[in-house]
Protein backbone atom coordinates (compact mmCIF):
# COMPACT_ATOMS: atom_id res chain seq x y z
CA UNK A 1 0.00 0.00 0.00
CA UNK A 2 1.03 3.59 -0.54
CA UNK A 3 2.97 5.17 2.32
CA UNK A 4 3.76 1.88 4.08
CA UNK A 5 7.03 0.37 5.27
CA UNK A 6 7.53 -3.14 3.91
CA UNK A 7 10.32 -5.31 5.27
CA UNK A 8 11.82 -8.06 3.14
CA UNK A 9 13.85 -10.68 4.97
CA UNK A 10 15.32 -14.06 4.22
CA UNK A 11 18.58 -16.02 4.14
CA UNK A 12 21.47 -15.14 1.86
CA UNK A 13 20.76 -15.99 -1.78
CA UNK A 14 17.00 -16.29 -1.37
CA UNK A 15 16.24 -13.64 -4.02
CA UNK A 16 15.72 -10.43 -2.04
CA UNK A 17 17.84 -8.24 -4.34
CA UNK A 18 16.36 -10.02 -7.38
CA UNK A 19 12.90 -8.98 -6.21
CA UNK A 20 13.92 -5.31 -6.24
CA UNK A 21 15.60 -5.77 -9.62
CA UNK A 22 12.36 -7.23 -10.98
CA UNK A 23 10.43 -4.22 -9.72
CA UNK A 24 12.93 -1.95 -11.49
CA UNK A 25 12.61 -3.95 -14.71
CA UNK A 26 16.20 -5.22 -14.59
CA UNK A 27 15.20 -8.91 -14.72
CA UNK A 28 14.07 -10.93 -17.73
CA UNK A 29 10.35 -11.69 -17.46
CA UNK A 30 9.66 -15.37 -18.15
CA UNK A 31 6.01 -15.51 -17.17
CA UNK A 32 3.49 -13.50 -15.21
CA UNK A 33 3.41 -9.73 -14.95
CA UNK A 34 4.58 -6.87 -12.74
CA UNK A 35 2.39 -3.78 -12.44
CA UNK A 36 3.93 -0.69 -10.84
CA UNK A 37 1.01 1.63 -11.72
CA UNK A 38 3.33 4.21 -13.32
CA UNK A 39 5.09 4.83 -10.02
CA UNK A 40 8.50 6.47 -9.85
CA UNK A 41 11.31 4.68 -8.03
CA UNK A 42 14.38 5.61 -6.05
CA UNK A 43 16.96 2.92 -5.46
CA UNK A 44 19.77 2.37 -2.95
CA UNK A 45 21.81 -0.61 -4.12
CA UNK A 46 23.45 -3.10 -1.79
CA UNK A 47 26.79 -2.33 -3.47
CA UNK A 48 26.53 1.43 -4.08
CA UNK A 49 27.73 2.72 -7.42
CA UNK A 50 30.28 5.51 -6.96
CA UNK A 51 31.72 7.23 -10.02
CA UNK A 52 34.66 9.60 -10.43
CA UNK A 53 33.14 13.00 -9.71
CA UNK A 54 32.56 15.35 -6.81
CA UNK A 55 31.03 14.18 -3.56
CA UNK A 56 28.01 16.36 -4.26
CA UNK A 57 27.35 15.09 -7.78
CA UNK A 58 27.55 11.49 -6.58
CA UNK A 59 24.47 12.35 -4.54
CA UNK A 60 22.77 14.66 -7.05
CA UNK A 61 23.45 12.36 -10.02
CA UNK A 62 23.34 15.35 -12.43
CA UNK A 63 19.99 16.48 -10.99
CA UNK A 64 19.21 20.12 -10.06
CA UNK A 65 20.70 21.27 -6.76
CA UNK A 66 18.18 21.96 -3.98
CA UNK A 67 20.19 23.37 -1.08
CA UNK A 68 17.62 22.72 1.67
CA UNK A 69 16.84 19.18 0.51
CA UNK A 70 20.54 18.47 0.14
CA UNK A 71 21.37 19.62 3.69
CA UNK A 72 18.51 17.58 5.15
CA UNK A 73 19.70 14.46 3.35
CA UNK A 74 23.32 15.00 4.42
CA UNK A 75 22.29 15.38 8.05
CA UNK A 76 19.94 12.38 7.97
CA UNK A 77 22.62 10.10 6.51
CA UNK A 78 25.31 11.21 9.02
CA UNK A 79 27.55 12.57 6.26
CA UNK A 80 28.37 15.84 8.06
CA UNK A 81 31.45 14.40 9.74
CA UNK A 82 32.61 12.85 6.49
CA UNK A 83 32.33 16.19 4.69
CA UNK A 84 34.42 17.87 7.40
CA UNK A 85 37.13 15.26 6.80
CA UNK A 86 37.33 16.23 3.12
CA UNK A 87 39.01 19.51 4.04
CA UNK A 88 38.39 22.92 2.54
CA UNK A 89 36.86 21.45 -0.63
CA UNK A 90 33.91 20.16 1.39
CA UNK A 91 31.41 18.36 -0.84
CA UNK A 92 33.19 19.55 -4.01
CA UNK A 93 36.09 17.20 -3.35
CA UNK A 94 36.69 14.63 -6.06
CA UNK A 95 35.86 11.03 -5.21
CA UNK A 96 38.02 8.45 -6.95
CA UNK A 97 36.76 5.87 -9.40
CA UNK A 98 34.57 3.27 -7.63
CA UNK A 99 34.99 5.28 -4.44
CA UNK A 100 38.53 4.08 -3.74
CA UNK A 101 39.00 6.85 -1.15
CA UNK A 102 35.76 6.02 0.69
CA UNK A 103 35.11 3.32 3.24
CA UNK A 104 32.33 0.77 2.88
CA UNK A 105 30.12 2.64 5.31
CA UNK A 106 30.68 5.94 3.52
CA UNK A 107 29.77 4.37 0.17
CA UNK A 108 26.57 2.94 1.66
CA UNK A 109 25.55 6.31 3.10
CA UNK A 110 26.33 8.13 -0.16
CA UNK A 111 24.15 5.61 -2.01
CA UNK A 112 21.37 6.06 0.53
CA UNK A 113 21.66 9.86 0.33
CA UNK A 114 21.36 9.63 -3.46
CA UNK A 115 18.11 7.69 -3.06
CA UNK A 116 16.73 10.06 -0.43
CA UNK A 117 17.50 13.17 -2.48
CA UNK A 118 15.17 11.98 -5.23
CA UNK A 119 11.46 12.73 -4.78
CA UNK A 120 9.98 9.38 -5.81
CA UNK A 121 6.84 7.40 -5.05
CA UNK A 122 8.56 4.17 -3.98
CA UNK A 123 11.97 3.79 -2.32
CA UNK A 124 13.80 0.49 -2.78
CA UNK A 125 16.44 0.13 -0.06
CA UNK A 126 18.69 -2.90 -0.45
CA UNK A 127 20.23 -3.51 2.99
CA UNK A 128 21.59 0.06 3.47
CA UNK A 129 22.28 -0.36 7.21
CA UNK A 130 24.57 -3.38 7.10
CA UNK A 131 27.77 -1.42 6.36
CA UNK A 132 27.51 1.01 9.30
CA UNK A 133 27.86 0.56 13.04
CA UNK A 134 24.93 0.25 15.40
CA UNK A 135 24.82 3.88 16.51
CA UNK A 136 24.90 5.25 12.97
CA UNK A 137 22.36 2.64 11.82
CA UNK A 138 19.88 3.70 14.50
CA UNK A 139 20.35 7.36 13.60
CA UNK A 140 19.86 6.68 9.88
CA UNK A 141 16.76 4.59 10.52
CA UNK A 142 15.15 7.23 12.71
CA UNK A 143 16.00 10.18 10.44
CA UNK A 144 15.45 8.48 7.07
CA UNK A 145 13.31 5.35 7.13
CA UNK A 146 11.33 5.39 10.38
CA UNK A 147 7.95 6.90 11.13
CA UNK A 148 9.52 10.30 11.83
CA UNK A 149 12.09 10.24 9.03
CA UNK A 150 12.30 11.98 5.69
CA UNK A 151 10.44 9.12 4.00
CA UNK A 152 7.60 8.82 6.50
CA UNK A 153 4.94 9.50 3.86
CA UNK A 154 6.59 7.41 1.14
CA UNK A 155 6.35 3.74 0.25
CA UNK A 156 9.51 2.00 1.49
CA UNK A 157 10.74 -1.50 0.69
CA UNK A 158 13.55 -2.30 3.13
CA UNK A 159 15.75 -5.36 2.65
CA UNK A 160 17.68 -6.14 5.82
CA UNK A 161 19.05 -8.84 8.08
CA UNK A 162 18.80 -6.48 11.09
CA UNK A 163 15.25 -7.39 12.04
CA UNK A 164 15.22 -5.00 15.02
CA UNK A 165 14.53 -2.22 12.50
CA UNK A 166 11.36 -3.93 11.28
CA UNK A 167 9.35 -3.28 14.44
CA UNK A 168 7.54 -0.37 12.78
CA UNK A 169 7.03 -2.22 9.48
CA UNK A 170 3.47 -2.46 8.20
CA UNK A 171 4.23 -5.68 6.37
CA UNK A 172 7.04 -8.24 6.30
CA UNK A 173 7.76 -10.49 3.33
CA UNK A 174 9.69 -13.69 4.04
CA UNK A 175 11.62 -15.11 1.09
CA UNK A 176 13.17 -18.56 0.83
CA UNK A 177 14.57 -20.18 -2.32
CA UNK A 178 13.06 -17.48 -4.50
CA UNK A 179 9.54 -17.87 -3.12
CA UNK A 180 7.43 -16.08 -0.53
CA UNK A 181 7.20 -18.42 2.44
CA UNK A 182 5.24 -16.23 4.77
CA UNK A 183 3.46 -12.90 4.62
CA UNK A 184 2.08 -11.60 7.89
CA UNK A 185 1.89 -8.64 10.18
CA UNK A 186 4.89 -7.70 12.23
CA UNK A 187 5.52 -10.13 15.07
CA UNK A 188 6.98 -8.24 18.00
CA UNK A 189 8.59 -11.36 19.46
CA UNK A 190 10.31 -12.06 16.12
CA UNK A 191 12.10 -8.72 16.15
CA UNK A 192 12.76 -8.61 19.87
CA UNK A 193 14.59 -11.93 19.86
CA UNK A 194 17.02 -10.59 17.27
CA UNK A 195 17.72 -7.39 19.18
CA UNK A 196 20.82 -7.56 21.43
CA UNK A 197 20.50 -6.78 25.10
CA UNK A 198 20.88 -3.03 25.54
CA UNK A 199 22.62 -3.52 28.89
CA UNK A 200 25.36 -5.53 27.22
CA UNK A 201 25.85 -3.01 24.43
CA UNK A 202 25.60 0.18 26.47
CA UNK A 203 29.25 0.07 27.52
CA UNK A 204 30.42 -0.52 23.94
CA UNK A 205 28.21 2.29 22.65
CA UNK A 206 29.63 4.66 25.26
CA UNK A 207 33.18 3.73 24.25
CA UNK A 208 32.42 4.42 20.59
CA UNK A 209 30.76 7.75 21.31
CA UNK A 210 33.69 8.86 23.49
CA UNK A 211 36.14 8.24 20.64
CA UNK A 212 34.96 10.20 17.61
CA UNK A 213 36.86 9.71 14.37
CA UNK A 214 39.75 12.05 13.73
CA UNK A 215 39.67 14.39 10.78
CA UNK A 216 41.93 13.49 7.91
CA UNK A 217 42.11 16.05 5.16
CA UNK A 218 44.62 14.06 3.15
CA UNK A 219 43.40 11.85 0.38
CA UNK A 220 45.02 8.56 -0.46
CA UNK A 221 44.71 9.46 -4.15
CA UNK A 222 47.52 11.64 -5.50
CA UNK A 223 47.54 13.74 -8.62
CA UNK A 224 49.37 12.33 -11.59
CA UNK A 225 52.84 13.84 -11.87
CA UNK A 226 53.51 15.30 -15.29
CA UNK A 227 56.57 13.99 -17.04
CA UNK A 228 59.33 16.27 -18.25
CA UNK A 229 58.47 18.30 -21.31
CA UNK A 230 61.62 17.21 -23.10
CA UNK A 231 62.57 13.61 -23.66
CA UNK A 232 65.78 12.38 -22.13
CA UNK A 233 68.33 10.90 -24.52
CA UNK A 234 69.16 8.27 -21.92
CA UNK A 235 65.57 7.09 -22.24
CA UNK A 236 66.11 6.56 -25.98
CA UNK A 237 69.23 4.57 -25.16
CA UNK A 238 67.42 2.41 -22.61
CA UNK A 239 64.54 1.83 -25.01
CA UNK A 240 66.60 0.86 -28.05
CA UNK A 241 69.09 -1.25 -26.12
CA UNK A 242 66.28 -3.26 -24.52
CA UNK A 243 66.46 -5.66 -27.46
CA UNK A 244 67.21 -9.33 -26.74
CA UNK A 245 70.84 -8.82 -27.86
CA UNK A 246 71.28 -5.41 -26.22
CA UNK A 247 73.75 -2.91 -27.67
CA UNK A 248 75.14 -5.45 -30.16
CA UNK A 249 71.71 -5.97 -31.68
CA UNK A 250 71.26 -2.20 -31.99
CA UNK A 251 74.59 -1.85 -33.82
CA UNK A 252 73.72 -4.69 -36.20
CA UNK A 253 70.36 -3.07 -36.89
CA UNK A 254 71.99 0.28 -37.70
CA UNK A 255 74.51 -1.39 -40.04
CA UNK A 256 71.74 -3.23 -41.87
CA UNK A 257 69.76 -0.01 -42.29
CA UNK A 258 72.82 1.78 -43.70
CA UNK A 259 73.53 -1.07 -46.10
CA UNK A 260 69.94 -0.97 -47.28
CA UNK A 261 70.21 2.74 -48.08
CA UNK A 262 73.57 2.23 -49.82
CA UNK A 263 72.18 -0.51 -52.04
CA UNK A 264 69.09 1.57 -52.82
CA UNK A 265 71.12 4.63 -53.85
CA UNK A 266 73.68 2.44 -55.59
CA UNK A 267 71.03 1.08 -57.94
CA UNK A 268 70.12 4.59 -59.07
CA UNK A 269 73.78 5.54 -59.45
CA UNK A 270 74.50 2.43 -61.51
CA UNK A 271 71.57 3.31 -63.79
CA UNK A 272 73.09 6.76 -64.33
CA UNK A 273 76.48 5.27 -65.25
CA UNK A 274 74.86 2.85 -67.66
CA UNK A 275 72.98 5.64 -69.43
CA UNK A 276 76.14 7.70 -69.64
CA UNK A 277 78.14 4.84 -71.17
CA UNK A 278 75.50 4.33 -73.87
CA UNK A 279 76.16 7.84 -75.23
CA UNK A 280 79.94 7.60 -75.44
CA UNK A 281 81.31 7.27 -78.92
CA UNK A 282 83.28 4.04 -78.99
CA UNK A 283 85.50 5.35 -81.94
CA UNK A 284 87.23 8.09 -79.96
CA UNK A 285 89.88 10.07 -81.95
CA UNK A 286 92.52 11.93 -79.90
CA UNK A 287 93.24 14.51 -82.67
CA UNK A 288 89.89 16.25 -82.05
CA UNK A 289 90.79 16.59 -78.39
CA UNK A 290 94.06 18.33 -79.29
CA UNK A 291 92.24 20.75 -81.60
CA UNK A 292 89.64 21.68 -78.95
CA UNK A 293 92.36 22.05 -76.31
CA UNK A 294 94.34 24.44 -78.50
CA UNK A 295 91.33 26.60 -79.27
CA UNK A 296 90.43 26.86 -75.57
CA UNK A 297 93.99 27.84 -74.54
CA UNK A 298 94.19 30.46 -77.28
CA UNK A 299 90.89 32.07 -76.36
CA UNK A 300 91.80 32.06 -72.66
CA UNK A 301 95.20 33.70 -73.23
CA UNK A 302 93.76 36.44 -75.44
CA UNK A 303 90.98 37.17 -72.93
CA UNK A 304 93.44 37.26 -70.04
CA UNK A 305 95.72 39.77 -71.85
CA UNK A 306 92.82 42.11 -72.56
CA UNK A 307 91.63 41.74 -68.94
CA UNK A 308 95.02 42.66 -67.45
CA UNK A 309 95.32 45.69 -69.71
CA UNK A 310 91.95 47.16 -68.62
CA UNK A 311 91.95 46.32 -64.85
CA UNK A 312 94.40 47.37 -62.12
CA UNK A 313 96.37 44.62 -60.41
CA UNK A 314 95.05 45.61 -56.95
CA UNK A 315 91.48 45.05 -58.01
CA UNK A 316 92.36 41.68 -59.48
CA UNK A 317 94.27 40.60 -56.35
CA UNK A 318 91.41 41.74 -54.09
CA UNK A 319 88.86 39.72 -56.00
CA UNK A 320 91.12 36.73 -56.34
CA UNK A 321 91.88 36.64 -52.59
CA UNK A 322 89.33 38.38 -50.35
CA UNK A 323 86.22 37.95 -52.50
CA UNK A 324 87.04 34.39 -53.42
CA UNK A 325 87.69 33.55 -49.76
CA UNK A 326 84.30 35.00 -48.80
CA UNK A 327 82.55 32.96 -51.47
CA UNK A 328 84.40 29.72 -50.77
CA UNK A 329 84.71 29.85 -46.97
CA UNK A 330 82.38 32.35 -45.28
CA UNK A 331 79.24 32.37 -47.40
CA UNK A 332 78.53 28.59 -47.27
CA UNK A 333 79.06 28.49 -43.52
CA UNK A 334 76.76 31.45 -42.89
CA UNK A 335 74.07 30.11 -45.19
CA UNK A 336 74.31 26.67 -43.62
CA UNK A 337 74.13 28.09 -40.11
CA UNK A 338 71.20 30.29 -41.06
CA UNK A 339 69.28 27.42 -42.60
CA UNK A 340 70.04 25.18 -39.63
CA UNK A 341 68.99 27.89 -37.17
CA UNK A 342 65.75 28.42 -39.08
CA UNK A 343 64.96 24.72 -39.21
CA UNK A 344 65.89 24.18 -35.56
CA UNK A 345 63.77 27.16 -34.46
CA UNK A 346 60.76 26.12 -36.50
CA UNK A 347 61.15 22.48 -35.46
CA UNK A 348 61.57 23.32 -31.78
CA UNK A 349 58.53 25.59 -31.79
CA UNK A 350 56.42 22.99 -33.53
CA UNK A 351 57.58 20.09 -31.36
CA UNK A 352 56.92 22.05 -28.17
CA UNK A 353 53.46 23.18 -29.21
CA UNK A 354 52.56 19.84 -30.79
CA UNK A 355 53.60 17.96 -27.66
CA UNK A 356 51.35 20.17 -25.55
CA UNK A 357 48.47 19.65 -27.96
CA UNK A 358 49.00 15.89 -27.90
CA UNK A 359 49.09 15.91 -24.11
CA UNK A 360 45.87 17.92 -24.11
CA UNK A 361 44.24 15.29 -26.31
CA UNK A 362 45.37 12.49 -23.99
CA UNK A 363 44.14 14.36 -20.92
CA UNK A 364 40.70 14.97 -22.44
CA UNK A 365 40.43 11.36 -23.61
CA UNK A 366 40.85 9.82 -20.15
CA UNK A 367 37.58 11.24 -18.71
CA UNK A 368 35.66 9.78 -21.67
CA UNK A 369 37.02 6.29 -21.02
CA UNK A 370 36.55 6.63 -17.26
CA UNK A 371 32.94 7.80 -17.49
CA UNK A 372 32.07 5.15 -20.08
CA UNK A 373 33.56 2.29 -18.04
CA UNK A 374 32.03 3.42 -14.74
CA UNK A 375 28.63 3.96 -16.36
CA UNK A 376 28.57 0.33 -17.45
CA UNK A 377 28.84 -0.82 -13.84
CA UNK A 378 26.10 1.58 -12.73
CA UNK A 379 23.53 1.01 -15.45
CA UNK A 380 20.90 -0.28 -13.03
CA UNK A 381 21.26 2.81 -10.83
CA UNK A 382 21.19 5.17 -13.83
CA UNK A 383 18.05 3.54 -15.21
CA UNK A 384 16.39 3.46 -11.78
CA UNK A 385 16.78 7.24 -11.43
CA UNK A 386 15.87 7.89 -15.10
CA UNK A 387 19.24 9.60 -15.54
CA UNK A 388 20.05 8.16 -18.97
CA UNK A 389 19.62 11.47 -20.79
CA UNK A 390 21.80 13.43 -18.37
CA UNK A 391 24.61 10.88 -18.59
CA UNK A 392 24.38 10.79 -22.38
CA UNK A 393 24.70 14.58 -22.40
CA UNK A 394 27.61 14.39 -19.96
CA UNK A 395 29.58 11.86 -21.99
CA UNK A 396 28.74 13.76 -25.19
CA UNK A 397 30.15 16.91 -23.66
CA UNK A 398 33.36 15.13 -22.69
CA UNK A 399 33.61 13.60 -26.16
CA UNK A 400 33.15 17.04 -27.74
CA UNK A 401 36.04 18.39 -25.68
CA UNK A 402 38.24 15.46 -26.68
CA UNK A 403 37.19 15.75 -30.33
CA UNK A 404 38.07 19.44 -30.32
CA UNK A 405 41.55 18.65 -29.03
CA UNK A 406 41.90 15.86 -31.61
CA UNK A 407 40.92 18.19 -34.48
CA UNK A 408 43.47 20.75 -33.30
CA UNK A 409 46.17 18.05 -33.28
CA UNK A 410 45.22 16.95 -36.79
CA UNK A 411 45.20 20.56 -38.01
CA UNK A 412 48.65 21.14 -36.55
CA UNK A 413 49.88 17.94 -38.18
CA UNK A 414 48.56 18.97 -41.60
CA UNK A 415 50.05 22.45 -41.19
CA UNK A 416 53.44 20.96 -40.38
CA UNK A 417 53.15 18.59 -43.35
CA UNK A 418 52.33 21.54 -45.62
CA UNK A 419 55.40 23.44 -44.40
CA UNK A 420 57.61 20.42 -45.04
CA UNK A 421 56.08 20.00 -48.50
CA UNK A 422 56.87 23.64 -49.31
CA UNK A 423 60.46 23.19 -48.15
CA UNK A 424 60.79 20.05 -50.25
CA UNK A 425 59.37 21.91 -53.25
CA UNK A 426 61.93 24.68 -52.81
CA UNK A 427 64.72 22.11 -52.76
CA UNK A 428 63.37 20.54 -55.94
CA UNK A 429 62.96 23.97 -57.54
CA UNK A 430 66.54 24.94 -56.69
CA UNK A 431 67.83 21.70 -58.18
CA UNK A 432 65.76 22.18 -61.33
CA UNK A 433 67.00 25.77 -61.79
CA UNK A 434 70.60 24.63 -61.35
CA UNK A 435 70.13 21.91 -63.97
CA UNK A 436 68.50 24.40 -66.37
CA UNK A 437 71.31 26.93 -65.98
CA UNK A 438 74.00 24.31 -66.40
CA UNK A 439 72.24 22.28 -69.07
CA UNK A 440 75.24 22.59 -71.39
CA UNK A 441 77.66 21.36 -68.72
CA UNK A 442 75.67 18.54 -67.06
CA UNK A 443 74.89 15.27 -68.74
CA UNK A 444 71.23 14.30 -69.02
CA UNK A 445 71.81 11.14 -67.00
CA UNK A 446 73.34 13.18 -64.18
CA UNK A 447 70.39 15.57 -64.37
CA UNK A 448 67.93 12.70 -64.11
CA UNK A 449 69.86 11.23 -61.19
CA UNK A 450 69.88 14.62 -59.44
CA UNK A 451 66.13 15.06 -59.87
CA UNK A 452 65.38 11.53 -58.67
CA UNK A 453 67.64 11.96 -55.65
CA UNK A 454 66.12 15.37 -54.87
CA UNK A 455 62.57 14.05 -54.98
CA UNK A 456 63.57 11.09 -52.83
CA UNK A 457 65.42 13.28 -50.33
CA UNK A 458 62.51 15.74 -50.10
CA UNK A 459 59.97 13.00 -49.47
CA UNK A 460 62.24 11.20 -47.01
CA UNK A 461 62.99 14.48 -45.25
CA UNK A 462 59.30 15.17 -44.78
CA UNK A 463 58.47 11.62 -43.72
CA UNK A 464 61.44 11.21 -41.37
CA UNK A 465 60.92 14.58 -39.68
CA UNK A 466 57.23 13.88 -39.13
CA UNK A 467 58.00 10.46 -37.69
CA UNK A 468 60.71 11.92 -35.49
CA UNK A 469 58.27 14.46 -34.09
CA UNK A 470 55.64 11.77 -33.50
CA UNK A 471 58.22 9.50 -31.85
CA UNK A 472 59.39 12.32 -29.60
CA UNK A 473 55.80 12.95 -28.54
CA UNK A 474 55.05 9.27 -27.95
CA UNK A 475 58.17 8.98 -25.82
CA UNK A 476 56.08 10.40 -22.99
CA UNK A 477 54.49 6.95 -22.77
CA UNK A 478 57.93 5.39 -22.47
CA UNK A 479 58.77 7.90 -19.76
CA UNK A 480 55.70 6.94 -17.74
CA UNK A 481 56.54 3.25 -18.04
CA UNK A 482 60.13 4.06 -17.09
CA UNK A 483 58.87 5.84 -13.97
CA UNK A 484 57.21 2.62 -12.82
CA UNK A 485 60.51 0.83 -13.33
CA UNK A 486 62.21 3.21 -10.88
CA UNK A 487 59.63 3.21 -8.10
CA UNK A 488 61.15 3.29 -4.61
CA UNK A 489 61.41 -0.03 -2.83
CA UNK A 490 59.76 -0.85 0.46
CA UNK A 491 61.65 0.52 3.43
CA UNK A 492 63.65 -1.89 5.60
CA UNK A 493 63.01 -4.71 3.17
CA UNK A 494 66.13 -6.57 4.21
CA UNK A 495 66.01 -5.74 7.93
CA UNK A 496 62.59 -7.33 8.57
CA UNK A 497 63.18 -10.72 7.03
CA UNK A 498 64.19 -12.25 10.36
CA UNK A 499 60.93 -11.06 11.94
CA UNK A 500 58.72 -13.05 9.54
CA UNK A 501 60.85 -16.17 9.47
CA UNK A 502 58.76 -19.19 10.45
CA UNK A 503 59.74 -22.49 11.97
CA UNK A 504 59.42 -25.74 9.97
CA UNK A 505 56.55 -27.00 12.18
CA UNK A 506 54.51 -23.77 11.86
CA UNK A 507 51.68 -23.39 12.74
CA UNK A 508 51.69 -25.31 15.98
CA UNK A 509 49.36 -22.95 17.90
CA UNK A 510 46.87 -20.25 16.93
CA UNK A 511 48.40 -17.31 18.79
CA UNK A 512 48.84 -13.72 17.60
CA UNK A 513 50.88 -11.04 19.34
CA UNK A 514 51.43 -7.36 18.50
CA UNK A 515 54.16 -5.38 20.25
CA UNK A 516 54.11 -1.58 19.92
CA UNK A 517 52.79 -2.02 16.37
CA UNK A 518 52.01 0.99 14.14
CA UNK A 519 50.85 0.96 10.53
CA UNK A 520 49.97 3.44 7.82
CA UNK A 521 49.11 3.05 4.17
CA UNK A 522 51.71 5.50 2.89
CA UNK A 523 54.59 7.59 4.21
CA UNK A 524 52.74 10.93 3.96
CA UNK A 525 49.52 9.66 5.58
CA UNK A 526 48.67 9.45 9.29
CA UNK A 527 48.88 6.15 11.10
CA UNK A 528 45.89 3.84 10.73
CA UNK A 529 47.07 1.80 13.74
CA UNK A 530 49.11 3.38 16.54
CA UNK A 531 51.25 1.52 19.07
CA UNK A 532 49.08 -1.59 19.20
CA UNK A 533 49.91 -4.00 22.03
CA UNK A 534 47.73 -7.06 21.64
CA UNK A 535 48.00 -10.68 22.69
CA UNK A 536 45.50 -13.28 21.40
CA UNK A 537 45.78 -16.75 22.86
CA UNK A 538 44.98 -19.94 21.06
CA UNK A 539 41.28 -20.79 20.91
CA UNK A 540 40.01 -17.33 21.81
CA UNK A 541 37.17 -15.67 19.91
CA UNK A 542 37.86 -11.97 19.41
CA UNK A 543 35.40 -9.25 18.43
CA UNK A 544 36.72 -6.07 16.76
CA UNK A 545 34.52 -2.96 17.00
CA UNK A 546 34.92 0.66 15.95
CA UNK A 547 33.15 3.65 14.51
CA UNK A 548 32.37 3.85 10.81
Amino acid sequence: EKGTLVGIVGPVGCGKSSLLAAILGEMNLIEGQVNTYHSSFSYAAQSPWIFADTFRNNILLNRPYDAQRYRDVIDACCLNVDLSRLGSCDDLAIIGDNGVNLSGGQKARVGLARALYDDADIYLLDDPLSAVDRTVAEHIYERCIGSNGLLKNKTRLLLTHQTQFLFEADQIIFLSHGQIDKEDRLDENFTRQNEPDKKQTSVLTTMLEDNPPECDEQSIITDEISVNDRSNWSLYYDLFTALPSGICGLCVLIVLLLLGEIFNDGANYWLSIWLKQSKIDRQFSPKYAYIYFGLIIGALVMDILEFFESNPSGRILNRASKEQYAIDELLPVLMLNGIMALLITVGAMFIRSFRQLKRLENITRSPVYALFSTSLSGLSTIRAFKAEKSFIQLISKKMDVNTSAYIIVQAATECFAFILTVLGSFILLATSIRIALLSNQIDSSDSALSLISTVFIASCFQWSLRKFVEADILMTSAQRIDEYGHLPREENEGDCKHLVKTSPDWPNEGRIEFRNYSLRYRANLPYALRTIDLHIDSGQKIGIIGRT
